[in-house]
């Protein structure tokens, strides 16, 4: 009889989505956002990872991918974000041409923007924001990445904005994109 594999879990991605839902509790309390779901200044926030999003992407088929996923309706529902942070971006040319396919996608109301770039030391995060929904006002680097293996690989990121009709407009987003997980420091037994 083989013995089964011991199971491992990832420690890194674990305290990441921890960490995010502990700032998002921190930034927006429970009370707070439910009564704001049916108050006019409320924002639809989503985040994804976009994998190596650079120069080359120009023409990139996964662009209409990525409309779809924005934009596409399923069983009536549609992401439709008014704030996406993505995760992954190379360049400043990269998060210039990814507010164009944010533009351009069907269903779009074509008021998409972005904070400026900021270029650390591995990928990088980018803000994208609907400027009649959210007035961006700073980018603030909270933590610093680096490739000594002590250290997270990339920085983290405040994301400072206005949230356009809210009662208490001022909201803040953290962004970070954690180690993947093989290196064996992020691996319990």
């Amino acid at each position: 009889m083989i013995p089964s594999p011991t199971p491992r879990r990832v420690l890194a991605p674990v305290l990441a989505a921890a960490a995010s839902l502990f700032l998002l509790v921190l930034l927006f309390p429970v009370s707070a956002a439910v009564a704001q779901i049916t108050s006019p200044g409320t924002v639809r926030v989503a985040t994804w990872n976009v994998t190596n999003y650079g120069e080359t992407d120009t023409t990139h088929p996964r662009d209409a991918v990525f409309q779809t996923a924005l934009y596409g309706t399923f069983e009536g529902r549609s992401m439709a974000p008014d704030v996406l942070i993505g995760q992954e971006f190379l360049s400043q040319a990269a998060v210039t041409h990814f507010v164009s396919v944010l533009n351009t996608a069907p269903g779009s109301p074509g008021d998409w923007a972005a904070a400026p770039f900021l270029n650390g030391p591995d990928t990088d995060s980018a803000f994208f924001y609907r400027t009649s929904k959210v007035a961006y006002q700073s980018t603030t680097t909270v933590a610093l990445g680096s490739s000594d293996p002590a250290n997270q690989p990339r920085n983290t990121y405040r994301y400072d904005m206005q949230v356009l009709g809210s009662n208490d407009p001022n909201a803040s987003i953290l962004s970070s994109r954690p180690p993947s997980g093989t290196v064996k420091e992020n691996v319990l037994p």
